[in-house]
């Protein structure tokens, strides 16, 4: 997820929205950021493109999980969040309906964010969550999950989406078999035991097929 002229915020809103149909949306809050885009809603959350607005909430997401061992460090410096954010905001301009978005609860309570990113040096698509602690184990990250799937295959047309994780996080590995990721084994460099799974769309277009 971590992977200079700012794209403007016209520039900023061409991800496509991602809409679970078969749940009450509710708009997000206007906060005043003229970049917002609402990209998604669950019965839950609602996930909307990132801005500058949003460093302190992102600084503090990282900085709340940069000590557990299996996640990747992020920034927590002013600057180099910003940094990230403008990377995210080009990602929006470049790859439409790919990017970082942030996840709230309808009562506005910041939770985290979710991803789908180009893997460099491929023509694949990563999928990512970070959560706050507060709020691991509470089933958000299949909630979100699902809404980034939908974008994928669905509204994009991708043909297959990558995860990765470290090889001890395996509530992460659960959840990634959850959706139907098949393990693809150790990933790169086998010292920094990274897994790799991958799930086809047609796979999950079967699943959804047998348990909708």
């Amino acid at each position: 997820m971590n992977r200079h002229e700012i794209p403007s915020s016209a520039d900023a809103v061409n991800a496509r929205k991602i809409t679970d149909p078969d749940t009450a949306a509710t708009s997000p809050k206007d906060t005043g950021d003229s970049a917002e885009l609402q990209v998604g809603c669950s019965r839950r959350l609602t996930l909307r493109s990132i801005g500058y607005v949003d460093i302190p909430d992102l600084s503090r997401l990282y900085a709340s999980t940069m000590r557990h061992p299996l996640l990747v460090e992020s920034p927590t410096r002013f600057i180099d969040v910003a940094a990230q954010v403008a990377r995210i905001n080009r990602c929006y301009a470049t790859r439409p309906g790919l990017g970082v978005w942030r996840a709230d609860t309808h009562d506005g309570h910041f939770i985290g964010t979710f991803s789908l990113l180009p893997v460099e040096d491929s023509d694949d698509v990563q999928v990512g969550a970070r959560l706050t602690p507060e709020v691991w184990g509470r089933w958000y990250a299949i909630e979100g999950g699902h809404l980034l799937c939908r974008q994928a295959f669905e509204s994009l047309g991708l043909p297959r989406l990558i995860g990765y994780c470290h090889r001890d996080h395996l509530t992460a590995r659960r959840v990634l078999t959850r959706f139907g990721f098949q393990d693809m084994g150790v990933h790169g460099d086998p010292t920094r035991l990274v897994q790799r799974y991958e799930l086809d769309a047609s796979a999950w277009r079967e699943a959804r097929r047998l348990y909708t």
